[in-house]
């Protein structure tokens, strides 16, 4: 949960638009008495967009990384292995 509060807290910085709102729709509701729905739902709707946004990028990243199948050592010089995890043991 830290990554998503984390991604939220540098999203309010770098885009200021939303927050510039968000704070002008607050401070009308306090001053002016308009509904704190309006407040409500463009926090609502700023929080969608960054974690549709994340998992946009998160799906995104998914998509490349592709593990390479496992291939056989052709190489003569290489140390040999048994089922490449234990080496053998001279006795």
């Amino acid at each position: 949960m830290g990554g998503i509060l984390r991604s939220m807290l540098l999203r309010v910085l770098f885009d200021p638009l939303w927050t510039i709102l968000a704070v002008s729709l607050l401070v009308m509701h306090w001053h002016l008495g308009i509904s704190i729905w309006w407040f409500v739902g463009l926090v609502l709707l700023w929080n969608g967009k960054i974690l549709l946004s994340g998992w946009l990028v998160g799906w995104a990243a998914k998509c490349g990384a592709e593990k390479p199948p496992v291939r056989e050592n052709k190489n003569p010089y290489s140390v040999k292995r048994k089922d490449d995890v234990h080496i053998e043991k001279m006795e």
